[in-house]
């Protein structure tokens, strides 16, 4: 397979069901690998995004195919950052965004550092500076979307499908974690729902 070329993926979904189950399937080659697998309806073949390596623009919607091409802008409102955009480098920067920076810096253990210094100067910076001003995002949800689509595997892809009412039916009644484990994000991505 080609840098540029999407993967397929066959994954074998289960039929509806109240509980979730484990099976072994056949994933990219791999043999009787358990892994859970979301009750659903049907066995699909959909191309996918290279987690964390590709992503889609938020300003044209096209994919960027290579993380050196990408860029993540933001502004600041009172202290407080927020408008996260993950956007083509150049072809999509219209240059009216007071903060910026290159898209590979959010990633990985790296990135986790600069995530983490939105929340937080951390105790060194406070212990020396004393803030009194709260410079967290502004939106907490609009940064943890951010910070999911560059830390956590799959979501960049399933999050195009975060509003359709099958995807939102499918989790009715789930916590707050399960949607975003890498297993169940992985699902979401090989599943068309049904409107």
């Amino acid at each position: 397979m080609s840098r540029g070329e999407s993967a397929m993926r066959p994954i074998t979904v289960l039929s509806q069901a109240s509980q979730f189950k484990s099976h072994n399937l056949f994933t990219r080659g791999q043999a009787n690998r358990l892994i859970f697998v979301i009750p659903l309806k049907r066995v699909i073949t959909v191309p996918t995004l290279r987690p964390l390596e590709q992503f889609v623009c938020d300003v044209c919607g096209d994919l960027i195919e290579n993380v050196e091409d990408g860029y993540v802008i933001y502004r600041c409102e009172n202290y407080r950052d927020c408008g996260f955009k993950i956007i083509h480098q150049g072809r999509c920067d219209d240059n009216k965004a007071p903060k910026s920076e290159a898209l590979k810096e959010f990633l990985g253990a790296r990135g986790l550092i600069m995530l983490t210094g939105f929340l937080s100067p951390g105790p060194i910076i406070i212990n020396l500076t004393h803030p009194e001003i709260d410079e967290s995002p502004k939106s907490l949800d609009e940064f943890t979307d951010f910070f999911r689509r560059v830390q956590v595997p799959f979501y960049e892809e399933a999050r195009q499908k975060f509003n359709q009412p099958g995807l939102l039916h499918e989790f009715h009644g789930d916590n707050e974690l399960f949607p975003y484990f890498e297993e169940t994000l992985r699902d979401i991505c090989d599943t068309e729902f049904d409107d």
